[in-house]
């Protein structure tokens, strides 16, 4: 009998990319950007902050996450819905890290419990996912997503994502 090893799903994704949404103090990313240490949602020990952090794989910030922020606010997609800045601009990197606007960081803070099933139907069904939405990821993501960002809130923090290849 042979012995496979387990294949990760970043390995099945090759040329995918990641994305991962976490929340920090102006000073944690400043120091982080300035410092050798890389910034993601496993900041460097030395930080001092806990991680609090949203795997959400294929979920970008500008168009995907962009229409689940439309959604939250009955409003249209459209580009400057989100406002994203990238803080850590390398462009040959594989990876990077971008600041989410207080707005959809606001927006969804506000989102309850009860609006969760009806924005996953309406996110589920947008073209990006070309139908392969699945409800109870997204579910899980948009609860991840809406408790992350009353944190960061509460806490006067930055809502960012790191991305990754």
């Amino acid at each position: 009998m042979c012995c496979h090893r387990a294949i990760s799903y970043r390995e099945r994704c090759v040329g995918a990319v990641f994305y991962d949404y976490f929340r920090a103090s102006d000073a944690v990313i400043a120091a982080a950007v300035d410092g050798s240490e890389r910034m993601g949602p496993l900041l460097p020990p030395e930080v001092g902050e806990p991680v609090d952090a949203v795997d959400a794989k294929w979920i970008e910030p500008q168009v995907t996450l962009g229409r689940l922020v439309g959604f939250v606010q009955g409003v249209p997609w459209r580009v400057d819905l989100m406002e994203v800045t990238s803080i850590d601009p390398d462009e040959d990197a594989d990876d990077g890290l971008l600041r989410i606007g207080d707005g959809a960081r606001d927006a969804l803070a506000r989102v309850t419990a009860d609006q969760v099933p009806e924005l996953v139907a309406h996110w589920a069904a947008i073209e990006e996912f070309r139908g392969q939405g699945d409800a109870d990821y997204l579910a899980e993501v948009l609860t991840g997503l809406t408790d992350l960002s009353r944190r960061a809130r509460a806490a006067g923090q930055q809502l960012l994502c790191r991305w990754s290849q």
